[in-house]
């Protein structure tokens, strides 16, 4: 793992250098739909053992592990994939990780301002679409409105609970057939973007750097640069934009 290696000594002062075998990043390349990338779960896949706590057992594992898979890499063809991508990019990653993205709060706080009035005005939308107030966060009272007050068709009780299913797909079907699933979707993904980012990002900024320090997953079979899909409307993506801009020195995520 030599992201983690470049973090660890990054903090004391040392740049690593002459990085050749990295076993997590040989294990990715090669078995890419694995759960995990870990010395003890490569170790157990592939040669059949469970390693100890002994971390000089776990060197020289990892010395075991490079010579079996390195041969590998250069039979797949994924040696050029390995020394120009993937080895560099742990090295940016690390740093990525220790300069932090700069947050600027006062942006997040205007917007939380923002999406809870809008949201206290989708509140008021709902309950006239449904006919009186419930609670829009209840998937029980949202189901038996939607089909047993307005009727709506493809009502599905879930087998464990009883209740309607009220998950996006299901709201998404019958958008097109009442403005209320339109505006519980809005709803949802407003609230969900405020609680999740707008109103959670300043809470996790460290206290010595005012910035935000996360971590990022190279060993991942899907898309690593996450997007918004289906649920976001046009104003709502409005505000991710706004959410990026936010990220305040000189328009980079990390500065």
């Amino acid at each position: 793992n030599s992201k983690l290696l470049h973090l660890l000594l990054g903090k004391e002062g040392i740049d690593l250098a002459g990085v050749a075998d990295d076993t997590m990043l040989y294990s990715y390349l090669l078995e890419p739909l694995a759960s995990s990338h870990e010395l003890p779960d490569v170790v157990l896949r592939r040669q059949g053992r469970k390693i100890s706590n002994s971390l000089a057992e776990a060197a020289e594992l990892t010395r075991e592990l490079a010579a079996l898979l390195r041969p590998e890499i250069v039979r797949e063809g994924l040696k050029d994939l390995y020394d120009q991508i993937e080895l560099p990019l742990a090295r940016v990653l690390a740093e990525i990780e220790t300069v932090g993205v700069r947050i600027a709060p006062e942006i997040l706080g205007a917007m939380s301002r923002e999406f809870e009035k809008e949201l206290t005005e989708l509140t008021q939308e709902i309950y006239r679409l449904a006919g009186g107030p419930f609670d829009i966060d209840s998937p029980k009272q949202l189901g038996e409105i939607l089909f047993e007050k307005l009727k709506l068709p493809g009502g599905r009780r879930l087998k464990k609970s009883g209740q309607y299913s009220t998950e996006a797909s299901v709201l998404e079907a019958l958008a097109e057939k009442h403005e209320l699933p339109r505006k519980i979707i809005e709803y949802r993904t407003r609230a969900k973007l405020k609680s999740t980012y707008i109103d959670a990002l300043p809470k996790f900024l460290h206290p010595e750097t005012g910035r935000l320090h996360t971590s990022f997953n190279q060993t991942v079979a899907r898309r690593r640069a996450a997007d918004f899909r289906g649920l976001l409307t046009d104003r709502v993506a409005r505000a991710g934009a706004s959410l990026r801009r936010s990220a305040a020195h000189r328009g980079l995520l990390a500065g």
